[in-house]
Order: structure tokens, then C-alpha cells, then sequence
């Protein structure tokens, strides 16, 4: 397990390079995304979101962004969070083309060959975990 509260200047994410969405699940307080890679047995690989995301995408030239916030929990979800976990659906067989992690804006960023990009950050928050990124047994809990 490494690094809590932050996103590492070095955290290196490449590992969901050449991945595809496989599922997408919800929680009380969470929303999990899990990938696999084609041809590649073995490692299981995944993010679990228990903060802010938000999925965009350039639709006829106009951005098209939908954010949610995991933390409230499930019950108090706005419409907006329905669709950015609706957006997270959409991407359901999509492959991870490049993946970055920006400890100054504290997020991480996925971006899908159809053009979607998910970005999740870090709260900052004392109180919980925004997000645990893992790849096996190897997790990073942000």
C-alpha cells in the first residue's frame, strides 16, 4: 500500500494504459471502475471513487461535463451525479489511451479512445479517502 492524502508528483499510473473498462459498479458511498487488459491473465486492476469525478466530453464542439461527489452518499445523489455515473457507463469496453496524474490540480486524469475523459481528485479531506487506485496487490490510497 503506498501514499495517502495527495496525488504523488510520481505516481505512476501507466498500468491502465491499453486497458478497457470492464465494469462499473455503485456503492453506498462509492463508485468502482474495473479494467482488464486484452491477452493479459492475472492482475486485477481498478479505481475505487468515494469523492468528486467528473466525466467530459467535446460533443459538436461544446464540452459536455457531468460531475458527482460520492461523499454524501448514495441517498443525497443530484441529477448531475446520475449522469456522471450514467457517463462512466457509456465507457463500459472502452480502452484507457493515456492516463495522468497532476498533483497540482490533486487529480487524476483517464482518457478513453472515444473521447471521454475521467478525471478524479483528491479532496483533501481528514475524514475519508477520495480514491485508492489498485493493480494486484499493489494499491495507492489518495
Amino acid at each position: 500500500m503506498q501514499g495517502m492524502y495527495g496525488v504523488a508528483r510520481d505516481l505512476d499510473l501507466s498500468f491502465l494504459e491499453g486497458c478497457y473498462l470492464y465494469e462499473v459498479g455503485l456503492g453506498s458511498f462509492q463508485a468502482n471502475i474495473r479494467f482488464d487488459k486484452p491477452f493479459e491473465a492475472g492482475k486485477e486492476a481498478g479505481i475505487q471513487i468515494r469523492g468528486k469525478f467528473s466525466a467530459f466530453k467535446t460533443v459538436n464542439g461544446s464540452i459536455i461535463e457531468h460531475t458527482a461527489d460520492c461523499a454524501p452518499g448514495l441517498g443525497n445523489w443530484t441529477d448531475d451525479n446520475h449522469r456522471a455515473l450514467k457517463s462512466l457507463m457509456g465507457l463500459l469496453g472502452c480502452d484507457v489511451c493515456k492516463v495522468e496524474a497532476d498533483s497540482n490540480r490533486a487529480s487524476i486524469r483517464l482518457s478513453f479512445d472515444e473521447g471521454t475523459v475521467v478525471e478524479i481528485f483528491d479532496s483533501n479531506s481528514p475524514s475519508y479517502e477520495s480514491f485508492e487506485v489498485y493493480n494486484g496487490q499493489d494499491r495507492h490510497i489518495i
